[in-house]
């Protein structure tokens, strides 16, 4: 599968690295993680100071690619910024358990972003399903 020459990896932790390393070995030129610049705010009530994004400090990247690696639960500017996506009560999206197919034609979900927090193994268990499946279409459509 192409991915592209550019591709931006949403996100800080260890899956956004990964995400990065794996584009990359995928034949990708570049892979970055994309950032808003953030200050940090005033303390919640747990003691921790939250970042605050600094409003026109906002970085476009033209990219082929972007895969959003951060959170444990669907981020909800994905069913605000992409329509035909379903959310269960709980705001985890509808997918297929065994393809990760979405309402939305060639779109396709697993992991956190379906089932809510769980574990990496059974996160890389619909990677891998949806992989297959996400061939298998692009693969029949010629």
């Amino acid at each position: 599968m192409n991915v592209g020459k550019r591709v931006a990896v949403i996100g800080a932790g260890n899956t956004a690295m990964d995400a990065a390393r794996t584009a990359l070995r995928m034949g990708a030129e570049e892979a970055m993680i994309v950032c808003q610049k953030m200050r940090l705010g005033e303390p919640d009530k747990s003691g921790r100071a939250r970042p605050v994004p600094i409003e026109g400090e906002e970085v476009t990247i033209p990219v082929d690619n972007v895969v959003l690696a951060i959170g444990t639960t669907p981020n909800p500017l994905l069913t605000r910024t992409t329509s035909g996506l379903l959310t269960t009560k709980e705001g985890c999206l509808v997918a297929d358990e065994e393809t990760g197919r979405t309402p939305k034609p060639l779109v396709f979900a697993g992991g956190d972003a379906v089932t809510g927090a769980a574990t990496v193994i059974l996160a890389a268990g619909a990677g891998k399903r949806a992989a297959h499946a996400i061939h298998e279409a692009l693969d029949t459509r010629g």
